[in-house]
C-alpha cells in the first residue's frame, strides 16, 4: 500500500513535465534575442546587430544609420556583452 502511494505522488509521471515543443520554442526564441536587434545609441532605434567572426577572431556592431564598430574576439563573451561594451564607449561618461 505504501508503495503504491509513493508511485502516485512520483514528479517523474507526464503530468508533471514540461512539453518537450515548449523547451523547443524557448530555445529558438532566446537565439533569436541574443544577436540582436538592439537599440543604437545613435538613431534611437532598434537596428543594431552584433556579428561575431570566430574565424578571423573579431566581433561587428552595424546598425542601418551607418554607425559601425568593430571589437576584438573574446571567448568568453556574448553578444549582449559586445553590445554594452559598445553602447559604454558611444556614450559620454557622466560624472556622479
Amino acid at each position: 500500500m505504501l508503495k503504491e502511494a509513493v508511485k502516485r505522488m512520483s514528479p517523474r509521471k507526464t503530468h508533471y513535465r514540461i512539453p518537450d515543443w515548449k523547451i523547443r520554442e524557448f530555445k529558438i526564441r532566446s537565439k533569436k534575442i541574443l544577436f540582436g536587434p538592439y537599440f543604437c545609441p545613435k538613431c534611437k532605434k532598434e537596428n543594431l546587430k552584433i556579428r561575431v567572426n570566430k574565424n578571423k577572431k573579431e566581433a561587428n556592431a552595424l546598425c542601418d544609420c551607418g554607425l559601425e564598430h568593430l571589437f576584438k574576439f573574446i571567448p568568453s563573451y556574448d553578444p549582449v556583452d559586445y553590445y554594452n561594451k559598445f553602447v559604454d564607449q558611444f556614450t559620454p561618461a557622466v560624472g556622479l
